[in-house]
């Protein structure tokens, strides 16, 4: 597989060379936080010129030089890959261009027009086999109406009639009469309108490749503008960027208006004529491009994304263990999955996401690094993870990297129970580490064997790859630093994941002066890199400052942010690592504290996947404690290949169908286990979130009364329309009690769209009730 292929960018190119990549802080008396530099280099990472650092664009890597910069000034050793201050990681990536580079039209008499790659047609999406040269179809929107649309009276299909097979297929975009509320389609929340939908339908139809367009923006008579509906979606490699399958459905572009125009018109078609036909009366308008054909090759994209990683040496019987301080310096850009189709082709600054935090990584590791006279007891990490807005993969990445280790001398092998087994590993014998600890012992396997042992750490020495894992004694993790509120506490999550937490947060309470609120619930709030982390048994404290309605939209600049109260805060978070640097016996981890760690209430499996294997099924990796997946007995090595009636053909596809499992009802697993192949019965409970629906109001995280008090409130959402404010308290949801966000969640998760719901607020003095419609999640 290669690299993601990017068109050049000179703007970035140009980008890294001219930006100040080096600040000269101001030296103070200690070394305090200084909340200017802060604010220096939040307006640096979150500036326009890098783009909103989605993963994949040259923004992002022009953050990561930066942040090398830094750590090199201060003097901070490198903890990357060989030397660097770099870790470098690939992830899988949307599609990219194989053997064919662009596309090449190819017409009865043997003429060819060639299209240009990046620019008339990018690549979008990638199936399993070589390249294609097929005949061409104009598919309409790629639509089949399925049993319950006719069911509805909708009975409309793009491929009836005609022979698909071997057939590449040129589809629209979105549903017909997408300007109109009262299209029998649904609109943009149509299932038919999702691009994966369409790509399905096609191969279902067994069509050879997909060439998807944007409509014209011009609107059918009687409709709504279309423009309304499409703007800021023409970028192709904006959309492709956005919305790309991961798994393999078949080879598909995404082609300029333009060059399709082009294409239909060598077969004697219009293509706005087309458009506006099917959206006046709603017939499909398919028909084949007579001698056309077209010739592609698409595979699978790579990308390769790089944290940032310094390391500041301890001294003493402590210096083997570690300290990390981290936070994620991505973003979502201008096409992330995150990004609201209203916003889409805006760049999202995301200055309080994350830049606040990273900000605070590299002024901590300069106050750190600068202003103490002796080096710390244990040595501090600090990380900057990439790709945690597309799935804590950076974070995942560190925490998963191979950890090669060489036995000092004979070295006794044991089991997890702390019993000697037989034999020794020989001195000098290379063992790899799984990163699981029982007891003083970690497990390793030798290169001779697949199968585990465990062994003393002080028995081996390391000869590659980042930190041992099993040496990390604590995870600091800042997220959204930037909102702090004057006078306000902090609420500090993760302080139940170990018995020594709350009172070293008390005490950098004390120190700081900074209001610190230990909160041992509430992990299921934190979907950030600290959840790594904590599935490794790693005791974690996630400082942030709360949700707030510029979360996640163009606005989230650096002007929004508070940076005396980031200094305040950063103060406190000092002297926190000041104090795990120097506890004397090492933080114990809660393992109670992994049930709380709910992903924002979703189906959990609770597997850790490969998901670099390129076998068939869903390898697992490891399982969590106490979820379905522990329940039913599945365990690392066993291999996924199928959720009930759904096919499991890559780890990519299984959350999606987890998603869509059934609550409180037995699945069946099919599961591959060595060379044979068994089932297993997992039981999902009840979902504790309302990823159905929206309400639309900003919680407030670190409010510690009764209830649920609003941050903030979406324009134009449910809670706004029913008249609920910013600093209203949700006292009761239908009738019920709600206690904090995650009873409330609960209750919340229970509802469909168009749902009505009678809330109670308390507004000042005076209780209120409210009466709001629930609308379907974007």
């Amino acid at each position: 597989m290669r690299t993601l292929n990017t068109p050049p960018n000179p703007t970035g190119l140009l980008l890294a060379a001219c930006l100040p990549l080096v600040l000269s802080p101001r030296t103070w008396s200690g070394e305090c936080i200084d909340p200017e530099v802060l604010r220096r280099h939040v307006e640096i990472l979150a500036s326009d010129e890098l783009g909103g650092r989605d993963s994949g664009e040259p923004g992002l890597e022009v953050a990561a030089e930066y942040l090398a910069n830094q750590f090199r000034a201060l003097g901070l050793e490198p903890a990357g890959d060989d030397g660097t201050y770099f870790q470098s990681f690939t992830v899988p990536f949307g599609a990219d261009f194989a053997r064919v580079h662009g596309a090449v039209l190819v017409d009865s008499a043997g003429g060819q027009r060639r299209l240009a790659p990046w620019t008339e047609v990018v690549p979008f999406g990638h199936g399993e086999g070589g390249p294609v040269d097929a005949p061409l179809l104009f598919a309409g929107y790629g639509i089949t109406a399925g049993e319950d649309d006719r069911k509805a009276g909708l009975d409309y299909d793009d491929y009836a009639g005609f022979e698909v097979r071997g057939k590449a297929v040129i589809v629209l975009r979105f549903v017909p009469r997408l300007g109109d509320e009262k299209s029998p389609f649904g609109g943009k929340r149509s299932p038919h309108a999702a691009l994966v939908s369409k790509l399905r339908n096609a191969l279902d139809h067994g069509a050879a490749a997909a060439i998807i367009v944007t409509p014209p923006l011009e609107s059918a008579a009687g409709q709504g503008p279309r423009s309304a509906e499409t703007a800021g979606e023409n970028d192709l490699r904006g959309i492709a960027h956005r919305a790309s399958p991961r798994q393999p459905t078949l080879p598909a572009l995404i082609a300029h208006p333009d060059a399709v125009r082009e294409v239909l018109a060598k077969a004697g078609l219009d293509l706005g004529a087309l458009v506006r036909g099917i959206d006046e009366d709603l017939k499909p308008r398919s028909k084949p491009l007579e001698g056309l054909r077209i010739r592609l090759d698409t595979e699978l994209g790579q990308c390769v994304l790089r944290n940032v990683a310094a390391r500041l040496r301890g001294d003493g019987p402590l210096a083997g263990e570690a300290v990390v301080v981290g936070a994620h310096y991505d973003h979502i850009g201008r096409f992330g999955g995150q990004v609201a189709p209203k916003h889409l082709g805006q760049v999202h600054n995301g200055a309080d996401d994350n830049a606040s935090g990273t900000a605070g990584v590299l002024e901590l590791a300069r106050c750190l690094a600068k202003g103490r006279p002796t080096p710390p007891a244990r040595t501090i990490l600090f990380l900057c993870f990439s790709g945690e807005e597309i799935g804590l993969l950076g974070s995942r990445a560190w925490v998963d990297a191979p950890r090669r280790f060489r036995a000092r001398g004979d070295t006794a092998r044991w089991d997890e129970a702390g019993k000697v087994q037989g034999g020794t590993i020989s001195a000098g014998q290379v063992l790899v580490a799984t990163g699981r600890r029982s007891g003083p012992r970690i497990q390793v396997t030798p290169s001779w064997s697949t199968e585990p042992c465990w062994v003393l750490p002080q028995d081996l020495e390391q000869v590659s790859g980042p930190e041992a894992l099993h040496a990390v004694c604590a995870m600091v993790n800042l997220d959204m630093i930037g909102r702090s509120k004057p006078g306000g506490s902090i609420s500090v999550l993760g302080s139940g994941s170990s018995p020594a937490l709350p009172e070293i947060i008390e005490a950098a309470s004390r120190q700081s002066g900074q209001p610190l609120q230990a909160n041992e619930r509430g992990m299921a709030a934190g979907g950030s890199d600290h959840a790594t982390f904590l599935a490794r048994e790693v005791p974690v404290l996630f400082f942030f400052t709360g949700m707030h309605p510029q979360y996640n939209t163009p606005e989230d600049d650096a002007a929004t942010l508070d940076y005396a109260g980031a200094a305040r805060l950063l103060e406190a978070v000092r002297a926190t690592v000041e104090g795990l640097a120097t506890l004397p016996e090492r933080p114990a981890f809660a393992p109670a504290a992994l049930a709380q760690a709910g992903a924002h209430g979703r189906p959990r499996l609770g597997v850790v996947l490969d998901l670099e294997s390129d076998d068939p099924g869903a390898r697992v990796e490891d399982t969590v404690p106490d979820t379905p997946a522990a329940k039913a007995g599945i365990r690392a090595g066993d291999v996924i290949l199928a959720l009930g009636d759904r096919p499991v053909r890559t780890a990519r596809d299984l959350p999606r169908i987890v998603e869509d499992l059934p609550e409180e009802e037995e699945v069946t697993v099919k599961l591959r286990r060595g060379e044979s192949e068994s089932n297993v019965k997992v039981l999902f409970p009840q979902r504790r979130s309302g990823f159905r629906v929206t309400f639309g109001s900003v919680p407030d995280y670190a409010f510690a009364g009764r209830g649920v008090r609003f941050e903030g409130i979406r324009d134009g959402s449910p809670a706004a329309k029913a008249g609920a404010k910013p600093g209203d308290v949700l006292l009761r949801w239908n009738g019920q009690a709600v206690e904090d966000v995650e009873s409330w969640t609960a209750l919340l998760g229970k509802h469909k769209p168009g749902d009505e719901v009678i809330i109670e607020v308390s507004r000042g003095p005076e209780k209120l009730e409210l009466n709001a419609r629930l609308e379907a999640r974007e």
